[in-house]
């Protein structure tokens, strides 16, 4: 993101959050030179500019040996949660699974028996 200041910002700034570190990374800092409404020309300083928050404490100077490594840097994508059942919701998709597994289980059962007594018709008649 572009960013324009009136004085010339450090390239590197980090500040403590707890065990996190807020870190505002710029580079491309260029002096320009501005023109007010009334003709009076003024000095501004343009940079692109990255904000973040990491993990961990960090100094200036660590950020700033690593600096292309921070300015690149993508936080990881965080796994969503599912988010968290009722009870009674839990209880009736299992009452559902349930009732599907025995109805499952009755069709099974009835072919069995369509084979056995296929089987069996199938053992009489050789036998007569």
């Amino acid at each position: 993101m572009s960013e324009i200041y009136p004085f010339l910002p450090a390239a590197v700034e980090v500040f403590r959050v707890g065990s996190k570190t807020d870190m505002i990374l710029r580079k491309d800092i260029k002096r320009q030179e501005q023109t007010d409404d009334e003709g009076k020309k003024y000095t501004v300083y343009a940079c692109d500019e990255r904000q973040q928050r990491v993990d961990g404490v960090l100094t200036a100077e660590e950020v700033q040996t690593d600096f292309d490594k921070w300015w690149d840097y993508a936080p990881p994508t965080p796994v969503p949660v599912p988010e968290e059942k009722k009870l009674e919701d839990r209880v009736k998709e299992l009452e559902n699974q349930n009732a599907t597994m025995a109805d499952q289980l009755t069709s099974t059962q009835m072919a069995l028996c369509d084979v056995y007594e296929q089987v069996l018709s199938v053992t009489s008649t050789a036998t007569e």
